[in-house]
């Protein structure tokens, strides 16, 4: 049971943090400064050290933050639907990607954008949330596989010998014993679904109405080549 300073303690360092995610909601990740935090919070610097040793620290405990929400949030939807649907449940981890980078863009910025300066490279733990964020894509894909819904098309047997090699060494990284050929399809959606999320949060193609079609439609149309038809009824898409 926490103490009344240590109550006092979290809701202080739970202020900054929310502060420092509307800053980067609002402005990106770069804007997120102790001078900054500490004028909208009336706090003098030598208050914020007290929560947090240097802006370094407070960025790694948003990009901490940032793999336990996207995980929690990738997962629950996984689950909503049933383990037989294999399809379905990579249909709707594609979606609730695009739908999570879209409400959290600063989280996504984690994903997407270039280390922001002064932030040090990931350590240890943060690649192994790396890790296990990528399993979820793993596991979904290995599964519509095992199950022979996921079929490897022609030209995903036909990858260049070199390209295999690098594939590989993916997969030997990552301890995958599975076909390199299985490891492309994998690497392939997340890519897609964050190439596409990306675009649409920096503003291009901003005279479509709902860029939700065309990533839906894209996202469809490539399952498809892997023989995975989504049942958009069960979905309500």
């Amino acid at each position: 049971m926490q103490t009344r300073r240590q109550k006092v303690r979290q809701a202080a360092i739970d202020e900054i943090k929310s502060l420092a995610w509307d800053i980067a909601n609002k402005k990106g990740l770069e804007a997120v400064t102790i001078n900054a935090i500490t004028n909208r919070m009336g706090m003098t610097s030598p208050a914020f050290y007290s929560y947090f040793k240097s802006r370094d620290a407070l960025m790694r405990s948003l990009l901490f933050d940032t793999y336990d929400l996207y995980q929690k949030t990738m997962e629950t939807a996984r689950d909503s639907i049933s383990e037989e649907n294999v399809g379905d449940r990579i249909m709707i981890l594609l979606l609730t990607y695009r739908k999570w980078a879209v409400t959290h863009p600063a989280a996504f910025s984690f994903f997407a954008g270039r280390l922001t300066p002064g932030f040090y490279p990931p350590d240890e733990k943060i690649v192994k949330m790396s890790e296990k964020a990528f399993f979820i894509w793993q596991s979904a894909f290995y599964k519509a596989w095992e199950k022979g819904v996921l079929e490897l098309s022609d030209h995903v047997l036909k990858l260049p010998k070199l390209y295999k090699m690098e594939l590989k060494k993916f997969s030997d990284n990552l301890n995958m014993k599975i076909p390199t050929e299985l490891i492309h399809i994998i690497i392939h959606f997340p890519i897609l679904a964050h190439g596409l999320v990306s675009i649409e949060l920096t503003g291009r193609y901003g005279y479509l109405i709902d860029f939700g079609q065309l990533y839906k439609q894209k996202i469809i149309h490539e399952l498809k080549q892997i023989g995975i038809e989504p049942n958009l009824t069960s979905l309500k898409l």
